[in-house]
């Protein structure tokens, strides 16, 4: 990861190998991504891919592609919204629909305390058009 020399500029890249081991499939991870912090507002995307190599039949590949806007509304309260697409196969069989998660998000800093409250819904669940689902998350953080 770095800033290739430009202030507010954030490059990462990832890969990770996972060997057999206790009955579990191998795996490998590649990350990919980008983002930019224009003063108050940041804008993001990656590409993520995971894949499992047991076997032919059993293969998964996925891909998935994220894209995020946050805005900090003052030194205190800050917004953001999050969107992903992820397709690919599962079982070595084609993904039919593509899932698709969006997550809007709200931050307080309390000082030494964060709150973040976040909604996320996510449409075709593993790509099952039949499976919908949605979450709501309050977190604390502590900063110290």
């Amino acid at each position: 990861s770095g800033n290739m020399g430009v202030d507010g500029l954030s490059i990462f890249a990832g890969l990770n190998n996972i060997d057999k081991k206790n009955d579990k499939e191998d795996g490998s991870a590649k990350n990919l991504g980008v983002t930019y912090n224009f003063g108050s507002l940041s804008v993001g995307v990656s590409t993520v891919n995971v894949e499992t190599a047991e076997t032919a039949a059993t293969q998964d590949d996925l891909d998935t592609d994220h894209i995020a806007v946050a805005y900090a509304i003052n030194d205190s309260l800050s917004a953001a919204i999050t969107y992903a697409e992820t397709d690919g196969t599962l079982n070595n069989a084609d993904v039919t629909n593509t899932e698709e998660t969006t997550m809007v998000s709200l931050g307080y800093n309390l000082g030494g305390l964060g709150l973040e409250v976040s909604y996320v819904e996510i449409d075709n669940v593993a790509g099952n058009s039949a499976s919908d689902g949605d979450a709501f998350q309050i977190r604390t953080v502590g900063k110290f």
